[in-house]
């Protein structure tokens, strides 16, 4: 699969090629927003890594032209992961409203950009983590197997973000106060409401939420979703 990486700076463009082309993707890269419109054209991209703030055209504003290129041609969406220097909730809801489907600040942890990247794939919306329990990034649903069914599971907004946080990061510790940061758009030191929205997860989604498995917890470090297995 074809990613590109589009970056006004050559580091941070090589920084994430090699590790990109560690992973099996094939990789090309633009350093600004002219020639990333004109690759994403020729090179049909399966994914989109895109600077913000770039010379010329925007990143919000080469992914408004993808998203209207795609709706008048008729073609699937590619996913998009912001990348930036900004991290206040109003470029975020820029980011969003522009078309993007992730944001990430810099600087940033390359493997969680390399979860980020996998997860978004068009190919794997749907992950089935194991026999139990099935997520859904593109339609949010959340599913567990219960008497050969999937079973859906209604989970509140803040729930299900705090879950696609967690998800997005398998593996990664977070702290409770990124969590409640990132998640709740708060930045007191006040962790009950995490606290509390790990608690209801994991009743609705655990086996057995007194002994869990996939939201594990640590002290005085935080939470993280289980590592996945990458053999599958």
């Amino acid at each position: 699969m074809r990613i590109l990486v589009v970056d006004d700076d050559a580091r941070i463009r090589a920084a994430l090629t090699g590790p990109l082309q560690a992973a099996g993707y094939e990789v090309c890269d633009a350093a600004d927003g002219e020639e990333a419109l004109r690759l994403l054209e020729t090179a049909r991209p399966d994914l989109l890594i895109l600077d913000v703030t770039l010379p010329g055209i925007s990143g919000f504003e080469v992914c408004h032209e993808l998203r209207a290129w795609e709706e008048l041609s008729n073609l699937p969406r590619t996913p998009v992961i912001f990348l930036t220097v900004r991290d206040d909730f109003d470029s975020e809801e820029s980011g969003f409203g522009a078309g993007g489907d992730d944001y990430v600040t810099k600087p940033f942890s390359v493997p969680a950009l390399l979860a980020r990247v996998r997860l978004r794939l068009p190919n794997a919306p749907v992950r089935v983590i194991d026999e139990y329990l099935r997520l859904n990034l593109t339609t949010r649903d959340v599913a567990v197997r219960r008497d050969d069914t999937w079973e859906a599971i209604r989970l509140q907004p803040l729930e299900y973000s705090l879950l696609e946080r967690l998800y997005l990061n398998a593996g990664i510790w977070i702290s409770r106060s990124d969590l409640l940061e990132a998640v709740f758009d708060r930045e007191d030191e006040d962790t009950k409401a995490v606290e509390k929205y790990v608690h209801l997860l994991r009743q609705k989604l655990e086996r057995d939420p007194k002994a869990p498995v996939y939201i594990q917890s640590m002290r005085n470090v935080g939470y993280r979703f289980k590592p996945l297995d990458r053999t599958g």
